[in-house]
């Protein structure tokens, strides 16, 4: 009868040794644990310092951005180069006009795009025609001296002739005109 209750206190001692040890382990890695966990924790609290140092500078860089557009849009409106409605169709039709007085033949305009950021809206269309070199500088320089709040964003000129005796070059041309102006998207009617 004795032998069962020997194996159980044998049993019972293995046991009890295996908790200490793993109480032992645990003791001693335990606080390396915790130090490497409070390294961490420092860690990120400083990156999060650091980011929020990061977007506050972000914030001031933004806002001032949106001030000098805004001063920029009024003054784009008191000298009138800003339209308040959009289509800009009669600021479309003085680049036609402009491009056929220049001397462009087969004038297309095509709308492109429309997108709307810091209520300013920006119309987007592509102008392909056949032209002359000396007709594509002197378009260039009156579009310059034109009352419009426009730039021209993408150019591609091919030469597809010389002229007889020598007088020029044909070119194909495709430009990108930009429109601005004061049409917030609530103003559709």
């Amino acid at each position: 009868m004795d032998s069962p209750r020997i194996h159980l206190t044998f049993v019972d001692a293995i046991g009890g040794v295996a908790v200490l040890a793993a109480l032992c382990v645990a003791a001693w890695f335990g606080p390396l644990k915790a130090h490497s966990a409070a390294d961490q924790l420092d860690q990120l609290m400083d990156l999060q310092a650091e980011m929020q140092t990061e977007h506050s500078r972000l914030q001031k860089a933004i806002e001032r951005n949106v001030a000098e557009w805004q001063t920029l849009k009024e003054k784009a409106r008191r000298e009138g180069k800003l339209d308040d409605q959009l289509p800009v169709q009669d600021r479309l039709r003085a680049v036609r006009d402009l491009a056929e007085r220049q001397g462009f033949n087969d004038i297309q305009i095509m709308p492109v795009q429309w997108r709307s950021a810091v209520d300013v809206a920006e119309q987007t269309f592509s102008l392909t025609a056949k032209v002359g070199y000396f007709e594509l500088m002197s378009f260039f320089k009156a579009f310059e001296r034109s009352a419009t709040w426009a730039d021209i964003s993408h150019l591609s000129i091919k030469q597809i002739a010389v002229t007889p005796a020598g007088h020029g070059q044909q070119f194909d041309l495709e430009i990108t005109v930009n429109f601005y102006s004061s049409y917030e998207q609530g103003d559709e009617t």
